[in-house]
């Protein structure tokens, strides 16, 4: 009995140094990480000490300047988008259906003379992409198309106006973009208010025929034009190759009317044999500008409309 006691106060007093050694290790390490963290506080605190040395915070005149950097910047931006809109197409004021109407068929009936002094080829009857409101039984426009209209006259006027200049051979298909019309709903209540845009497009389609010197040009007019235009593709098709095949370019220049260099007798028989006529240069081309055939364009042009702010 008494080994039994002495065994368990033997057990007890290793357990009890065994939790006091622990207990030291879990202090020392402890008294470590604080001295640890310690250090790391006073970095932070020196970091910070010469931060406030160096006065990072704004001055008066650093603030001044900013302010005046930013006049500066909305002045720009107000000039950029007054230069924008100088050359945009606005709404005709104050037009009504009749009056659009008959502004519609002096413009046509210009452009139709134009292009008969141009040389230009058009369809018959030909709307210029108002085909809606130029039949024998079309209606007038509603008010509210008006404005939109007004533009979409102006923009194709001025398009016309560079095919025309730019001698286009044949105009075949104007379409505009009549997605921005919009008829409110009978009824219908106040919309909230739209987020609004830096700017909107009017959108068209142009087709025609023309060699690839008057496109370039027609390319140039449209971009340096006064009004705000730029050209989001391009498609072209050609009737034929760039380069005429030899054979079929003798045969076209074959002509038996053309008088041989000599006629020369075969030897030993009577048979005349003719020798090769003098073709022209013009005669001997096969490619370049004087064989140019117009090509078949289809442009996409935007007109921007740039908004107030």
């Amino acid at each position: 009995m008494t080994l039994k006691k002495n065994m368990l106060i033997i057990g007890g007093g290793v357990l009890a140094l065994l939790m006091v050694g622990l207990s030291g290790f879990l202090l020392q390490r402890g008294i470590a990480q604080l001295a640890e963290t310690e250090e790391k506080l006073e970095a932070s605190k020196m970091s910070l000490i010469d931060l406030h040395k160096s006065a990072p915070f704004p001055s008066k005149e650093n603030i001044d300047r900013e302010k005046q950097n930013a006049s500066d910047l909305r002045e720009s931006f107000g000039k950029l988008m007054a230069d924008l809109r100088a050359g945009e197409v606005q709404p005709i004021a104050n037009i009504t259906p009749s009056t659009f109407m008959d502004l519609l068929y002096a413009k046509r009936k210009d452009m139709i003379d134009k292009a008969k002094q141009n040389g230009t080829t058009l369809p018959a009857n030909f709307a210029f992409g108002f085909d809606r409101y130029c039949g024998t039984d079309s209606k007038l426009p509603p008010a509210t198309e008006l404005p939109l209209l007004s533009q979409q006259l102006v923009v194709i006027d001025n398009l016309g106006d560079i095919l025309l200049r730019g001698k286009a051979k044949e105009i075949t298909k104007i379409i505009k973009d009549d997605s921005e019309i919009k008829t409110p709903a009978p009824g219908a209540g106040a919309q909230p208010a739209a987020r609004k845009e830096l700017f909107t497009k009017l959108h068209f389609i142009v087709e025609f025929k023309a060699k690839e010197s008057a496109l370039l040009g027609i390319l140039n007019s449209i971009s340096s034009g006064k009004m705000f235009m730029a050209v989001t593709s391009i498609n072209l098709e050609k009737d034929g190759p760039d380069v005429l095949d030899v054979a079929k370019n003798k045969l076209r220049n074959d002509d038996t009317s053309k008088q041989p260099i000599s006629n020369v007798p075969a030897h030993g028989t009577g048979t005349v044999v003719k020798a090769a006529v003098i073709l022209s240069r013009e005669e001997r081309i096969v490619c370049g500008a004087p064989l140019e055939k117009p090509m078949k364009i289809r442009l996409v042009v935007d007109a921007y409309k740039f908004n107030e702010e």
